[in-house]
């Protein structure tokens, strides 16, 4: 699944892939999903396709959003530390891609509660930059 979603063309057999369902399921967490975070935060320092790096950021909000995890699932602050960990991939992926990543980023920044005035600040950053581009 990662591996088509990072194909620079998406092949027209591939359209409609989600990891929705695979890597969590609604904000229900699973056991696979910790490693599939490294994984997302990874591709999104390089360079992705745009439906990449949308797929992944509405994956890590919902992740870092989980209310339920099943019982071999890590504990919710590991999940939130790992997306924590890849910070600047998420504001970078924010700041480089579409408002709805821009605004997808700014939402994982206040989820990840970083800090009063870290979180205000890129959160407001993301905003900013998404009202920005709806403008044009």
């Amino acid at each position: 699944m990662f591996e088509t979603l990072l194909t620079p063309e998406l092949p027209r057999s591939a359209l409609g892939y989600s990891l929705h369902g695979h890597v969590e399921y609604g904000t229900v967490i699973g056991e696979c999903t910790l490693p599939a975070v490294s994984v997302m935060l990874a591709a999104l320092v390089g360079e992705v396709a745009a439906r990449a790096r949308t797929e992944f950021l509405q994956a890590l909000a919902s992740v870092a959003a989980g209310s339920g995890y099943d019982n071999e699932a890590p504990s919710r602050n590991e999940y939130r530390d790992r997306i924590q960990e890849g910070f600047w991939a998420v504001v970078h992926s924010g700041l480089t891609g579409s408002a709805d990543d821009a605004d997808m980023a700014a939402d994982i920044c206040e989820i990840l509660t970083l800090g009063d005035e870290k979180s205000a600040y890129y959160q407001a950053l993301l905003r900013n930059r998404a009202r920005a581009m709806r403008k044009r």
